[in-house]
């Protein structure tokens, strides 16, 4: 599928840099794997893992339920988790990374059964959802958290990692 092709789809263009990014480098794993800070506290840490970036095929947008909601999935990792492009008025432009275990939702005994020695992030993460002090969440979007404001600052923010 094309960039235009995609664009069609979604009934607007892509973000300039995000088509100027696959056009210069196309779909593919990234090697090695990269990670990325996020701009918010997570359930899983100050930082996610991407393996791959792509455009979205076809069969890709019609089975993701983020689709109709302003969000086409760009990239992914070993772990099933995605990297959401919004093509939202609010906040077009806007790399997230998606947690398809919604440890959002997870109770802290699961936490700490699941995970015994949780990094201090978590920990922090923990004490502020405690405490309601996390950021209230649009619903449907429980579980993304924003990596970057546009897709030339992800990108420019990846570390290769070795995991």
């Amino acid at each position: 599928m094309s960039l235009a092709e995609v664009e069609i789809i979604i009934g607007q263009n892509l973000p300039n840099d995000f088509k100027e990014y696959i056009t210069n480098n196309g779909n593919g794993i990234l090697e090695p794997s990269c990670s990325f800070p996020m701009k918010e506290f997570t359930p899983f840490g100050n930082k996610a893992m991407v393996d791959s970036i792509f455009l979205p095929d076809i069969e890709t947008l019609k089975e993701d339920d983020f689709f109709e909601l302003g969000m086409i999935c760009v990239g992914s990792n070993v772990f099933g988790n995605g990297i959401y492009l919004s093509f939202r008025q609010s906040d077009y432009g806007s790399v997230y990374y998606w947690d398809h275990e919604y440890r959002c939702l997870w109770d802290d005994g699961t936490f700490y059964s699941m995970f015994p020695n949780l990094a201090e992030e978590i920990v922090n993460y923990l004490e502020l959802r405690r405490k309601g002090e996390t950021p209230v969440k649009e619903t449907d979007f429980e579980s993304f958290y924003l990596a970057a404001k546009s897709f030339s600052e992800f990108i420019n923010a990846l570390e290769p990692e070795d995991y």
